[in-house]
């Protein structure tokens, strides 16, 4: 079943288990402090207790915000966005609830594409579970009312054609942009019913918003135009404004009626207007949908953590510490089994210090010998790197890694006696790579590794530097190396 919490009602629509037919369509008004009440009254009255539910907020509830899609697999869409937008929250990150719908284009590659980002405050969110907890449902998603109108116009509409589908809420309207199941635009406007009827003008905004949308849709989106415009149920006189449309539009403007996503032979009279506009977001919400998490604001059983960002994790790769390198590369792909690896890291640790009390005591006994001092200098080194090393991965998330574990992985598949990396920098579709080798022949086998792998397939690198080792602390005849992207290249370490 489908919930919608406006500002002043709650709508609440069930649908059959194949999602044909409309079983339950109904509202109560409601205020914010009331609609608790109001919503466990309309389960109760339809004997829908202990049904799943998804709710759909109103717009004052969340925050959108168009962005660049990252490119990283759907299911980590939501999670990317999140670290994304933490500069631009209106709210505290940690107290942040996010979902990302990603928008298509025909017309731009991949690295282009677009994503509405919706956000809302981790309160609101556990309120709202409590709200349905109360009312006898179990809640599994929180939507977005643009996820739920393109749900819509994907089920009234067969084929591939553009669809435009605009709603007229209260206080604001929505136009989304579909074509078949995909998403192509979805935005908002600030023309509502209550300024429909008191602004003579008001007609005129909404026409400009829709032709500025269609105009965008058909020149820089879709390679097929939009061909419809569809005005969905609303509180006011639709036949009016729908006119007014088809005389100012090429393309044809019709009604979108439940009846033309659903089977209405459960009701004996045909539903009323008024019903229609108030729960046709939770019948969009009804709708059977696929388990995909990056659409909801909720998270059933699920903590959101703060992401750490990528490009963060080559400055602490720890510099010249072959142990340290054969840990990370072991760690990457095996995010889940971090604890575990902690622990292994802080017995090396523990390891470490004693080495150093030893050669402190040593040292007591036999005065201050240079190459004694020298030892414990690197072995002090190479505790305080590991140490870094150790509290960086504690804060560590899994989801820090979103899009660059394939890269890591591929890079722990190439290790090499002789040659190890001393910092590693990643971006989409490149990255920079520092070390050292023992021989100069050495680095090119190591590059040759690399290239078969398919996690850097299409890479390339436009700067390879390599010179003789003048340290007095590396090995004779060795020498270090850059390679990778001249803007990913730093000043050597």
């Amino acid at each position: 079943m489908g919930v919608f919490l406006a500002n002043e009602h709650v709508a609440i629509a069930a649908v059959s288990a194949d999602g044909q037919r409309l079983l339950v369509c109904d509202a109560r008004d409601a205020q914010r402090d009331t609609q608790p009440g109001a919503l466990r009254e309309l389960v109760e009255e339809y004997g829908l207790g202990g049904s799943e539910a998804v709710v759909v907020l109103d717009g004052t509830d969340y925050q959108t915000q168009q962005v660049d899609a990252p490119r990283v697999p759907d299911e980590e869409l939501a999670g990317a966005i999140r670290f994304q937008l933490k500069n631009l929250l209106y709210i505290p990150l940690e107290q942040a609830r996010v979902a990302a719908h990603r928008q298509h284009s025909d017309r731009w590659n991949q690295e282009r594409h677009r994503a509405l980002a919706t956000i809302a405050s981790g309160s609101r969110i556990e309120a709202i579970e409590a709200m349905t907890a109360r009312a006898g449902l179990k809640l599994t998603a929180v939507l977005p009312r643009e996820t739920v109108l393109h749900d819509l116009s994907a089920a009234a509409n067969e084929g591939a054609a553009g669809v435009v589908l605009t709603a007229l809420g209260r206080d604001d309207g929505l136009i989304t942009i579909s074509r078949g199941d995909l998403l192509y635009l979805a935005r908002s406007h600030p023309v509502g019913i209550r300024r429909l009827a008191e602004d003579e003008h008001a007609v005129e905004v909404v026409e400009d918003e829709l032709r500025r949308s269609i105009d965008y849709f058909d020149g820089q989106l879709s390679t097929g135009p939009a061909t419809r415009i569809l005005l969905a149920p609303c509180e006011a006189d639709r036949g009016s404004l729908i006119d007014r449309l088809n005389e100012g539009f090429e393309i044809p403007c019709a009604r979108l009626r439940l009846s033309q996503v659903f089977d209405l032979d459960e009701f004996d009279e045909e539903l009323d207007e008024l019903i229609e506009a108030r729960c046709v977001l939770a019948a969009g919400a009804a709708l059977p949908r696929p388990a995909e998490q990056t659409l909801s604001m909720y998270v059933r059983q699920r903590r959101q953590w703060e992401p750490l960002a990528p490009a963060a994790l080559g400055g602490y790769v720890a510099a010249g510490v072959l142990a340290l390198a054969a840990f990370s590369a072991a760690y990457i792909p095996q995010v889940h089994e971090r604890d575990g690896r902690a622990s292994d890291l802080e017995a090396e640790r523990d390891q470490l210090s004693a080495e150093v009390g030893d050669l402190e005591a040593k040292l007591e006994e036999r005065g201050r010998d240079a190459d004694l001092l020298a030892e414990r200098e690197a072995l002090e080194r190479e505790l305080a790197v590991l140490e870094e090393f150790g509290r960086r991965l504690d804060a560590l998330d899994p989801r820090a890694l979103a899009g660059f574990s394939e890269p890591l992985a591929g890079l722990s598949r190439q290790r090499r006696d002789g040659v190890w990396l001393t910092g590693i920098r990643l971006r989409s579709g490149s990255g920079a790579f520092q070390g050292r080798a023992l021989a100069a022949e050495e680095v090119p086998d190591f590059l040759e590794g690399l290239a078969r792998e398919p996690a850097f397939e299409g890479w390339q690198f436009d700067e390879f530097r390599m010179q003789r080792s003048e340290r007095p602390e590396d090995a004779a005849d060795s020498v270090r190396f850059q390679v990778g992207s001249s803007a990913l290249i730093g000043p050597e370490e």
